[in-house]
């Protein structure tokens, strides 16, 4: 006779209009409950006896979701496979390329300028050339898919080697059928008419940009390199930029990012206000983002003051109407970080895990040589081979599977240095999953109607 456990890995709650939710961290399993007293009972002992069809059923849809498993599955053996199958993927080429260093902006958090990056490196054609064999010999090895985020510095400095390098990979990809996506992190100063028809033919299918807040606060912490303001220049490329979309009939997934910190907690809140009258409600996605810096002059939210925010911020998307995106919960790993066919690359052809590391010697874990052949240190091994699994805080986690490790800029340092494993950043959700998943029950609902 088949023999059940509960899963370590379930969140019961109720809402405050008193509706019964559970959700499982590895399956994703998000369901409402109606029959509590029920669920209840097998949650309680999964092995009690079944009386007639209804308890066949909602134990059927428990097991289903994960909620209750077979008494012999090592949940924690299942997270190392999803883990360590995620990490070396050898379908998939991550790529976040940064065509140049340099920038038109002097933003007072930005870290590669805390890090000590060198600002000045532009990408050549000729290294472009070499970072076009590496990827045909990537292509050549068997990859499925291709995707690269444009990063810098300000990527649309050098559109002209970010197009070049598009026309070229997109050939290859063509030829050898790889499916190609690319995205790009811009500031939005230079995102002008005349690059508009530029993006599309670089198949560009996300935009980020960053809007920290009303004019006043945002053109304190992200002003031009002169001190000039940024916001209002923005907005219009904004709206020009999502109203050519629209008569272009192009679907392009466009997100404002607000960074937070003590200075501009309630940036967020107040930028909708001013988003929703520019017209853009149904046009763009808009999220908050943490800053985390070693500038003493900026004072940076904790953790949990963070997640709270975050949940404010979704409860008043929410109520003004506007998309409530809830991220992917069920991870392999945390990010690109983790995973051996990602890398960062800078204007020299420098390789990194991490996009925080950029231009910086401590992080560098190899380059590409001019024949398009990589060459990797012992930083390299260092990275691929830190495994959240051998801490007993993440191990113990039960928020492990959302997670995964959390945030590898944090602990590698000191692996690197001392060789002293520590845990990443964890996510918000450690913080907030509650009330995330009950503002996207909410929002779920409201669709439905």
């Amino acid at each position: 006779m088949d023999k059940y456990k509960v899963s370590n890995y379930n969140f019961f709650f109720t809402t405050k209009e008193g509706v019964d939710l559970a959700f499982n961290g590895i399956s994703g399993g998000f369901a409402r409950i109606k029959d509590n007293e029920r669920v209840k009972r097998f949650t309680e002992n999964p092995n009690a006896e079944k009386r007639d069809e209804k308890d066949n059923k909602i134990f059927n849809s428990l097991l289903k979701g994960l909620f209750i498993i077979h008494s012999n599955i090592d949940e924690l053996s299942l997270l190392k496979l999803r883990f360590w199958g995620s990490r070396f993927n050898a379908n998939s080429l991550l790529l976040t390329v940064a065509p140049t260093l340099n920038c038109n902006f002097a933003c007072i958090y930005c870290y590669e300028r805390e890090k000590g990056s060198n600002l000045r490196i532009n990408m050549t054609e000729k290294k472009a050339q070499s970072l076009i064999k590496f990827i045909s010999k990537q292509i050549e090895s068997g990859i499925k898919n291709l995707s690269i985020s444009w990063y810098g510095g300000e990527p649309l400095l050098k559109f002209d080697i970010i197009k070049y390098m598009t026309n070229e990979v997109q050939g290859l990809c063509k030829k050898e059928g790889v499916s190609y996506n690319a995205g790009i992190t811009t500031n939005g100063y230079l995102l002008k008419k005349d690059v508009f028809n530029s993006l599309l033919e670089a198949q560009i299918k996300s935009v980020q940009i960053t809007l920290d807040g009303p004019p006043d606060i945002h053109n304190h912490f992200r002003p031009l390199i002169d001190g000039s303001p940024t916001f209002s220049v923005i907005l219009k490329n904004l709206k020009e930029f999502t109203d050519f979309l629209e008569q272009k009939n192009e679907k392009m997934r466009v997100a404002i990012r607000v960074n937070i910190s003590e200075k501009n907690p309630e940036a967020p809140m107040e930028l909708i206000d001013i988003l929703d009258k520019e017209g853009l409600k149904n046009k763009i996605s808009i999220y908050p983002g943490q800053i985390v810096s070693d500038n003493s002059t900026l004072s940076c939210l904790s953790d949990s003051a963070f997640s709270d925010i975050e949940a404010n911020f979704m409860g008043k998307l929410l109520d003004r109407g506007w998309r409530v995106n809830l991220p992917s919960l069920i991870r392999g790993t945390f990010c690109g970080a983790y995973v051996a066919n990602s890398y960062t690359i800078d204007p020299q052809l420098n390789l990194y895990r991490c996009w925080e590391g950029i231009g910086v010697d401590l992080f560098k874990l190899g380059y590409i040589d001019e024949k398009g052949k990589p060459h990797f240190n012992e930083r390299n091994s260092q990275w691929l081979s830190l495994d959240p699994f051998e801490i007993d805080e993440c191990r113990n986690c039960k928020f492990l599977p959302l997670c995964m490790g959390g945030c590898l800029s944090k602990s590698i340092v000191p692996w690197i240095k001392y060789g002293n494993l520590q845990t990443g950043r964890c996510v918000s959700f450690k913080h907030n999953l509650l009330k995330q998943l009950e503002i996207y029950y909410k929002y779920t609902l409201k669709k439905e109607r």
